[in-house]
């Protein structure tokens, strides 16, 4: 059951379940205040982020109403990553910054619960298990291309505002944000998808040291390239100028970026030397890998690596879904499609 879910999400959820095997789970969308099951129907009642909506009254009451005799509210009020990888403590960093790692301070959070004559208890849980991310050339560029496209990308808003799309249109700030999000993203999404899946069609992995000396010069020469657009289109310089924009007074405090973009052109093309290389050379002498390198959960990753003619050697059954990651109890940090679930 779904409390209070847009159209959007409950369409989000029921994808969800088709995915898990549970189509055939119903699926209800309904305000909290008024739940469609009888009294006494569930055992317990879980809310994940929570809203304020669960601590109003008439919301308290309608779920002790739905709770049978001794029946449980599970509120997670609170977690953490606990991955100590350089993208987890970031991605910690951004829900603490953003205030929504932290438990309410004092009891008054509490009270609304008491007055609904819930037993009120707070458990703090250890983590029994992390999943931890590493920094590999394939996510250092999947990285790099959801930055360009939802950080700069962002920048894009100016241009849909009357107020300021009256002076950045058609300028070259229309140039840096189109292109910071067309190229970075199609480009770095590219070199992801080549790292990751090398050691399948090739039977060997990429070289490691060469992919973060492909990445990190391309991901700086890329923003030496595009960033200036930004100063240049605030300055008013117009696009589509022969010139670049040198018979306008307006446009010579500016100017010189444009040697600073060339530079940036001519040492991102020069980055991709690594890439090339390492493509090539790790063809013939490339660590080995396994069938399995990255520990994915995925179906390719059951073919042999390189695969024989038809993928599979016998044709794979699926048990799971495809993101089972750090599941509860169990005893390694992935579990893939095939693998049948334990009775």
């Amino acid at each position: 059951m779904g409390l209070d879910l847009s159209p959007h999400m409950s369409r989000l959820a029921r994808k969800r379940l088709r995915r898990l095997g549970l189509a055939g789970l119903p699926l209800v969308r309904a305000p909290a205040q008024e739940l469609p099951f009888a009294a006494n129907a569930f055992d317990s009642v879980v809310a994940t982020f929570p809203t304020p909506f669960i601590v109003q009254p008439d919301t308290l009451a309608e779920i002790a109403r739905v709770l049978r005799p001794a029946g449980r509210l599970v509120i997670v009020a609170g977690a953490r990553l606990t991955g100590r990888d350089p993208l987890s403590r970031f991605v910690e960093w951004l829900y603490r910054l953003t205030g929504q790692r932290e438990i309410p301070a004092g009891d008054t959070w509490l009270e609304p619960f008491a007055q609904a004559g819930f037993s009120v208890r707070v458990v703090l849980v250890d983590p029994k298990f992390s999943g931890n991310l590493g920094m590999t050339a394939r996510l250092d560029d999947a990285i790099g291309r959801h930055w360009a496209a939802m950080g700069i990308g962002s920048l894009s808003l100016p241009l849909g505002l009357t107020a300021t799309d009256i002076h950045l249109h058609d300028t070259y700030y229309v140039i840096g944000h189109f292109h910071y999000v067309v190229a970075p993203g199609t480009i770095f999404a590219l070199f992801a998808g080549v790292y990751y899946w090398f050691p399948k069609a090739t039977g060997r992995k990429m070289s490691e040291f060469l992919g973060k000396l492909h990445f990190w010069p391309s991901l700086i020469f890329m923003n030496v390239i595009f960033m200036p657009m930004f100063v240049q289109g605030l300055a008013g310089v117009s696009r589509r100028l022969y010139d670049g924009g040198q018979i306008y007074a307006h446009a010579q405090p500016v100017l010189s970026l444009n040697k600073m973009m060339s530079f940036g052109a001519w040492g991102l093309a020069i980055a991709q030397i690594p890439f090339i290389i390492n493509f090539f050379m790790s063809i013939k002498t490339g660590e080995k890998a396994s069938d399995n390198p990255w520990d994915a959960t995925t179906l390719e990753w059951v073919a042999p690596s390189p695969p024989p003619h038809g993928n599979f050697v016998t044709a794979p059954v699926v048990y799971r879904g495809a993101y089972e990651y750090s599941v509860p109890g169990e005893g390694k940090d992935f579990i893939p499609q095939n693998q049948p679930a334990e009775v």
